[in-house]
């Protein structure tokens, strides 16, 4: 594959709230919006990305990562479909014409040294592993032999999670709501859950990561409304629930989790399970959890759909709406 450039011509009282400028940044602000509270206080960055040549990103179906060199990385639908830039906002390049139409989100992951990206492709029912620079690496199908797929077009992964050692799990989150082991080679080990609302089964498992610190494999259960964490071997451990409407996705940075809501709003929670706050509630429901939601109904400070969520390493936040247009937004952390 080719590598291409592109080259175009909390707090109850914290929640949804807008608060003052009363924090020392470590540097400018942009103008914009300030959300949260304490050392989650943020500034809405909504033209942080310097999209060439102007128009569209094209629909925001994924998510993101952040390699060692401090670059993001983020997925959209088009010929787009993995976009690097840097922290200024500018397009370093773009890659994967070959993957449009369904980059569900990106796993980046330290294997014998190299940073991989492990891509889960829901319309294409396969999970890719790509290099750092776009080079295929192996992909993975339906995984027959677990006895769940008479039907191999059943199988709609939408997340990938890492482990240290390179065994992952994969998230049949539009597919039969199912989690599949794998081993660092690639092998297929084990089945975890079953489709149902009973604690340790899935109704949408839509995002999944691997916590290392406190050995979880935490689950975006999104039509549950919940999050469950559970052992490597898929034993359950806890769930939270009652804070969420419709969680997409988990990321973790120190003592915090951030959830993506697909209904509107972003939430941050304590890793001993404590809302710390959630932020950009959407106000109308009839824009919550919809892709056609024009930009002249767009609002700095406030979510559509939000599918992906990440802290870079300086704590800076990146939210992808799930929007046809394409929308990324930055918030800048206040310290």
């Amino acid at each position: 594959m080719n590598l291409r450039p592109f080259l175009l011509g909390g707090s109850a009282l914290a929640i949804g709230l807008l608060f003052p400028r009363c924090h020392a940044p470590a540097g400018p602000l942009p103008d914009g919006p300030m959300l949260g509270l304490g050392e989650h206080t943020y500034v809405w960055q909504s033209d942080w990305l310097q999209w060439p040549g102007g128009g569209d990103l094209g629909n925001t179906h994924g998510g993101f990562a952040f390699d060692r060199k401090g670059r993001i990385l983020f997925s959209t639908d088009s010929e787009h479909a993995i976009v690097v830039a840097d922290p200024s906002g500018q397009v370093l390049e773009t890659w994967g014409p070959e993957l449009r139409g369904g980059v569900h989100s990106i796993c980046l992951a330290e294997v014998n040294g190299e940073e991989q990206l492990f891509l889960p492709h829901h319309a294409g029912a396969k999970v890719y592993r790509y290099s750092i620079d776009g080079q295929k690496i192996a992909e993975y199908g339906p995984p027959t032999e677990s006895g769940h797929y008479d039907d191999p077009s059943r199988f709609h992964p939408t997340s990938v999670a890492v482990r240290p050692d390179g065994s992952f799990f994969v998230a049949d989150g539009y597919g039969l709501s199912l989690i599949h082991a794998y081993d660092a080679e690639g092998v297929y080990q084990m089945t975890i859950g079953s489709r149902g609302t009973e604690p340790g089964q899935f109704q949408t498992p839509h995002g999944i990561f691997w916590d290392e610190q406190d050995q979880v494999l935490v689950v975006a259960d999104r039509e549950n409304h919940r999050v469950q964490f559970l052992t490597a071997k898929g034993e359950l451990v806890r769930v939270l629930d009652g804070m969420f409407r419709r969680p997409c996705s988990v990321q973790r940075r120190g003592d915090d989790y951030v959830v993506a809501d697909l209904a509107g709003r972003v939430t941050i929670v304590s890793t001993d399970g404590q809302r710390v706050f959630q932020i950009g509630d959407q106000p109308e429901p009839g824009r919550r959890a919809k892709n056609g939601v024009p930009r002249e109904q767009w609002q700095d400070g406030v979510f559509l759909s939000p599918h992906g969520a990440g802290w870079d390493q300086d704590g800076n936040l990146y939210v992808q709406d799930w929007n046809f247009l394409g929308r990324v937004s930055r918030l800048v952390r206040v310290r």
